[in-house]
């Protein structure tokens, strides 16, 4: 968990984000009610606190706070007091990013899809002439789109098939 505190004031009387970046790894119980000990626990997850004074972790929330930053910057352009608005705009885009280190999204790790984009949404007419490079444009993403699909689905059937293969060797243990 993290702020990000010094923001410009907004409209409607913001100046911070509170962040919780999860690491799905154990959890640390010292400052937690007993309910949030057993919530966290459950989930095998560990909170680490940090500021900039007392870090106590790996960096990653030092990036995911950047790159919240980074995003809600290029979405508000010069209107730097209606950072608020954009708020849920740049936390959709990053948790429907593909993660690097992971190779999926935070939202498909998290529940298992991953959710429409604008684009995804926007049927396209065939009766509308097209400009050649607005067709090409969409050809081009639909055809990324069909790429990034099929990966994800290789992905997810070979965890699948290692999963199948793991159990299969406790079960002869």
């Amino acid at each position: 968990m993290d702020f990000v505190v010094g923001l410009p004031r907004t409209q409607h009387e913001f100046d911070s984000i509170f962040i919780v970046v999860d690491r799905f790894s154990k959890m640390d119980t010292r400052f937690l009610s007993h309910f949030w000990r057993s919530l966290w626990r459950s989930m095998n997850t560990r909170l680490d606190f940090s500021s900039a004074y007392y870090s106590q972790t790996n960096g990653q929330t030092e990036v995911v706070n950047n790159s919240l930053g980074d995003l809600l910057h290029c979405l508000v352009g010069d209107h730097i007091k209606s950072w608020d608005r954009k708020l849920c705009q740049a936390k959709f885009a990053h948790n429907h990013a593909i993660n690097r280190s992971i190779g999926f999204s935070l939202f498909q790790v998290v529940y298992g899809l991953v959710p429409r984009g604008p684009l995804d949404l926007v049927p396209v007419s065939t009766s509308i002439k097209m400009h050649g490079m607005a067709e090409d444009f969409i050809q081009q993403l639909q055809q990324v789109h069909s790429q990034a699909h099929d990966q994800l689905q290789a992905a997810i059937m070979s965890i699948s098939v290692l999963q199948i293969l793991n159990a299969d060797i406790l079960n002869l243990r």
